[in-house]
């Protein structure tokens, strides 16, 4: 199974809306698109992709089905329990998407839950993800990973 976690894109603080109800603000509306386009350039398109049930979650899911081609009504899953989730919480889905066969998998989610997973695959990955940061795994048997890249936003070069 191939795992690719990406941190939602730049959210706004302005005005006096909810943690949950935060959508992306300009540079967020920059950056994911660049950043999905990145990660078509290197065809790695999930099957499924899920996604917090905060607003700049399922923006930045959004932007990246369409530009990866993926059937949105079939492929973008809302998971309530991926708001400011914790590792447990983030290892049971991917857990549950392992026991659907899901080939590859895409999770949109928040910090520091996304950052103390992806050290929990593979201690390679990096300590911090800033927004719009994409790690992808190779899962070799469930919860026990391979990093096989990092990008995001200010990388002035996307490596692989």
């Amino acid at each position: 199974m191939q795992l690719t976690l990406l941190r939602h894109a730049k959210s706004s603080w302005q005005g006096n809306k909810r943690d949950h109800e935060r959508p992306l603000n300009a540079r967020g509306r920059r950056d994911a698109p660049i950043m999905a386009q990145r990660l078509k350039d290197r065809n790695y398109v999930p099957d499924k992709l899920y996604f917090s049930s905060a607003k700049r979650t399922h923006e930045t899911a959004t932007i990246f089905a369409d530009i990866l081609g993926m059937e949105t009504s079939n492929s973008l899953v809302s998971v309530d329990s991926l708001y400011l989730a914790s590792v447990e919480s983030l290892f049971a889905t991917i857990a549950e998407a392992i026991q659907h066969n899901v080939a590859h998998l895409m999770v949109v989610g928040h910090n520091p839950g996304l950052e103390d997973l992806a050290i929990s695959l593979d201690p390679a990955s990096p300590e911090h993800l800033p927004t719009c940061a994409i790690c992808h795994y190779q899962l070799t048997k469930p919860m026990d990973a391979r990093l096989v890249f990092v990008d995001y936003p200010k990388l002035a070069i996307s490596h692989q």
